[in-house]
Order: C-alpha cells, then sequence, then structure tokens
C-alpha cells in the first residue's frame, strides 16, 4: 500500500461528490416539513476515468491488473489531489470496464470509483501556531484557513506550575475544557489530540485529569482565552475543505 501522488497514464479524476446528511419530519397540522438533520457531509466517492490501449492480450490483462493493483493498495492511504491537497481512502469501491468496439481484451474504457469515509480534502502541510503565555487571562487569535472546522492537536508546555488551567473558544460558542493535575509542573508537556481523543502528559495517560469538550477551530479566525500558570501553548493541525 502506497500513497498516490500521480495518476496513472490516461487516468482523470472527473468527479468528487459529497452527500449531506438531511432528514426531514412533516410539521403537525401545518404545510411543509422541518429539518431534523445535522447537515453533515457523507462518505465520499471519487470518480476517475482512463483507458486501455493495448496490442495484445497478453498485454491488456498485463496493464488491467496492474491498475486494479495499484487502486486497491490505496486502502488506508492517500490520494493526492495536487501538491497540496489529499483524500483519504478507505477502500476500492468499484471498478468497471467497457471494451472499445472490435478491440475486445485489447482497448478498454475503466471508471474507477474510490471510497473515502472520510469526506474531508486535506492539507498536505500542516497549519501551526504557537503562543507564549505570561498572563492570565490571555486572548489571542488563531485562523484555520480551511473552510470547515477541524480538531487541533494542542500542546501545553509548562514554564511554572499549571495544576489548574482552561482552555476555551469564544468563537465556537465558549466550547471549553478544565484540566487539573498536580503533576502539571514546569517542562511538564500535556498534548491534547482533539480528533483521536487523547490526553497525555508526557507518555502518562491523563484523561481522568481532563474535564470538558476537545476544542474546535472553526473555519476563519478564532478567539482563545486561556486561564492558568505560564506556558507555551501550540496548536498543529491541517486545513480541511469539502
Amino acid at each position: 500500500m502506497a500513497d498516490m501522488t500521480n495518476l496513472p497514464d490516461h487516468f482523470r479524476i472527473v468527479g468528487l461528490p459529497v452527500e449531506y446528511r438531511f432528514k426531514a419530519e412533516d410539521r403537525a397540522f401545518s404545510h411543509g416539513s422541518v429539518s431534523v438533520g445535522d447537515n453533515k457531509a457523507e462518505a465520499r466517492k471519487v470518480e476517475l476515468e482512463g483507458y486501455i490501449d493495448e496490442t495484445s492480450e497478453e498485454n491488456f490483462w498485463g496493464t488491467f491488473h496492474s491498475l486494479m493493483t495499484q487502486f486497491r493498495g490505496l486502502e488506508g492511504c492517500r490520494l493526492f489531489l495536487d501538491a497540496a491537497r489529499y483524500l483519504r481512502v478507505a477502500a476500492l469501491y468499484k471498478a468497471d470496464h467497457e471494451f472499445y468496439s472490435g478491440f475486445p481484451f485489447r482497448k478498454a474504457r475503466l471508471k474507477i470509483t474510490l471510497y473515502c469515509a472520510d469526506p474531508v480534502i486535506h492539507a498536505a502541510s500542516q497549519s501551526v501556531h504557537t503562543e507564549a503565555i505570561s498572563a492570565s487571562p490571555a486572548m489571542f487569535p488563531v485562523t484555520n484557513g480551511g473552510g470547515i472546522e477541524v480538531f487541533p492537536v494542542i500542546t501545553i508546555t509548562a514554564n511554572g506550575d499549571c495544576t489548574n488551567l482552561t482552555l476555551e473558544n469564544l468563537t465556537d460558542g465558549g466550547r471549553k475544557f478544565q484540566y487539573q493535575d498536580p503533576n502539571m509542573v514546569s517542562g511538564a508537556v500535556l498534548t491534547i489530540d482533539g480528533e483521536a481523543g487523547t490526553v497525555y502528559r508526557g507518555n502518562s495517560n491523563v484523561l481522568n485529569f481532563y474535564n470538558g469538550a476537545f476544542l474546535r477551530l472553526m473555519a476563519g479566525s478564532n478567539s482563545l482565552k486561556y486561564t492558568g500558570g505560564n506556558c507555551t501553548i501550540g496548536l498543529t493541525w491541517r486545513n480541511g475543505w469539502l
């Protein structure tokens, strides 16, 4: 299995369709309906088209099996749309082929569908924000340059006692967490991975000291508020789009 940074010869992406979860309930004794869905994106099916043009049946099957091996090998890997963006491929969903008239097992059109359980188009490069905190409470802006909300990896490096701290995203309706830990002293590093749902101080699982939500960065500018001891806060994430 390997990432695909370039499509095989004679192939191109022809569609990146995405559907959104939608559910409607009829209004009682009234016209119309009410939307009760969360309007989040469903899995994405990436559509590719290409062709095989060979002079013998043996060469046709060689090329065909090579292509199928490449596309099946994308399971769990990245399909790069360009140098700056990629999709995570879960599996080869469908493979169709149709022979050109008069050239069976020589020339054929191929249609490939790749299944992306994660529909987000991710930035190839990570975004990083670092903030040195020397007074509390402290407010600072963080810009998410993508088009959707993301869960950053947050690191908090204690420059003194940080035994009781909070971090809040005022832009996200006051979504915040509190962390209380007597061992969060100078030199300790707290790592919060919102996407994985993990909290570690060094190599120790300290999820039991964590209360609240995992912070998100909304698309655009975010206003964060920190309360606690002096520290250095780092946020790392990949911009994403649908």
